[in-house]
């Protein structure tokens, strides 16, 4: 009797846990279960940026919620598969504003099948920026200090002149330029790197730019000369001659000096002066005069300005002292010597009234001028008449008096006519 007992309540107990098994798997009750820390996805941003806006502000949210539903259902659910979805889509205006959420369940449950009951938190904050692109300057910021003697800096060029930036108005807005650091005071040859760059405001602080802002390069190319240079003093080499002597003028220059560049071995062959010669025979007249002059540099030196060339044009101020004076002759006043001429044949200058100008120091100038006038010297302007051209100008060549140390400055022709030319008398 006690045996079937046993056996009934064994049965029975059986019958109990099959009967909750088959209602805890097969009749799947509905339950309730919390997930904390939803991560909430925004949707709509592609509609913002045609309006020319951005999301800037409130990406990082989480929710809890309490949800119901079947509780096989629930038990697939936590916070890596279950989304808060967002809709910015119909914000068209910068500003800040409150966006509502649904609920994303993973693909295996069906979002109808399960039912939200309770949420810290119905609706999330968000931040909308009208969107801006801008093309920021690039420059150089070259480190303070000298650079090491006999070295300077040259040409430089990037491979970009500015960087292409896009993010919220409120901070792009802000940026002055993008600069590049460079320090050069130890270089001794042309530098040449891909570099980093800041962005800096218009008081030249470095911005801390936030991840909206995006920029179109990471580095740049950068390739800065490093060049050697002398700087050579222009100094006059004078040749006397006209009259006068270079204790009669003194030469000023400008530029006073040029600053040149070129391989190292043809820098130390240079001397520190570049000599420009002076011929004074070439210098009209007694007054200060100003004229250009063009030095040839030798070859690996060229100059160190804009157009880096090999020849240096320069100004040259010629004063001329108050002690030279010039000397005035008509070709009547002179003695002539006629060569070369056909025989039977008078030659006479067409103008008699050319004046010659002889230069020379005042005081010599005065005794010359008096001893021609007292017949006692005279200047010989000695023509030859197998030189007279076409047109009847012939070169003149003028013999002056000896121990006065005057000069002529000039080259001197005149028209020549001759007996044959004489009309017939009546």
């Amino acid at each position: 009797m006690q045996k079937h007992k046993i056996l009934a309540f064994l049965a029975a107990l059986v019958v109990s846990v099959a009967l909750w098994v088959y209602a805890v798997t097969f009749v799947n009750p509905d339950d309730t279960t919390t997930i904390s820390d939803i991560r909430v996805r925004f949707t709509g941003t592609s509609l913002l940026a045609t309006r020319g806006l951005m999301l800037t502000g409130g990406e990082e949210q989480f929710v809890d919620v309490e949800v119901s539903g079947r509780r096989s259902d629930l038990k697939e659910l936590n916070s890596s598969n279950v989304e808060a979805v967002a809709d910015v889509g119909n914000i068209d205006t910068a500003g800040s504003f409150e966006v509502s959420w649904t609920l994303n369940p993973p693909a295996t449950v069906a979002s109808g099948d399960i039912r939200l009951i309770n949420t810290n938190s119905n609706r999330v904050k968000v931040k909308i920026s009208e969107r801006r692109d801008r093309e920021i300057p690039l420059e150089i910021v070259y480190a303070e200090g000298e650079m090491v003697e006999g070295y300077l800096r040259g040409e430089s060029l990037m491979d970009a002149q500015s960087i292409a930036v896009s993010g919220p108005a409120e901070e792009v807005s802000l940026i002055s330029k993008a600069t590049i650091a460079l320090d050069l005071t130890e270089a001794t040859q042309t530098f040449s790197e891909q570099m980093s760059f800041s962005f800096v405001d218009e008081q030249g602080e470095v911005m801390e730019l936030s991840d909206y802002t995006t920029w179109d390069v990471e580095t740049v190319g950068v390739t800065v000369q490093v060049l050697p240079y002398r700087d050579l003093v222009l100094e006059a080499v004078i040749k006397d001659g006209g009259g006068m002597t270079k204790d009669d003028v003194s030469v000023s220059f400008e530029p006073r000096s040029v600053r040149v560049t070129g391989t190292a071995e043809a820098l130390d062959k240079l001397e520190q002066t570049l000599r420009v010669e002076l011929d004074l025979a070439t210098i009209q007249g007694d007054e200060s005069t100003s004229l250009k002059r063009s030095v040839e540099l030798p070859q690996g030196v060229t100059r160190m300005d804009e157009n880096n060339s090999t020849n240096i044009s320069v100004d040259v101020k010629i004063s001329v002292s108050e002690e030279i004076d010039i000397l005035r002759l008509q070709l009547s006043k002179a003695q002539l010597e006629w060569i070369n001429g056909a025989e039977g044949v008078d030659y006479f200058f067409a103008e008699p009234d050319q004046i010659i100008e002889i230069r020379g120091k005042t005081d010599k100038i005065k005794l010359l001028r008096a001893k021609i006038n007292a017949g006692e010297l005279s200047v010989i302007i000695r023509i030859d008449v197998g030189l007279i051209d076409q047109t009847g100008m012939c070169p003149l060549q003028i013999v002056l008096p000896e121990g006065f140390g005057v000069g002529i400055f000039k080259e001197y022709s005149a028209r020549i006519a001759d007996s044959t030319n004489l009309p017939e008398a009546q």
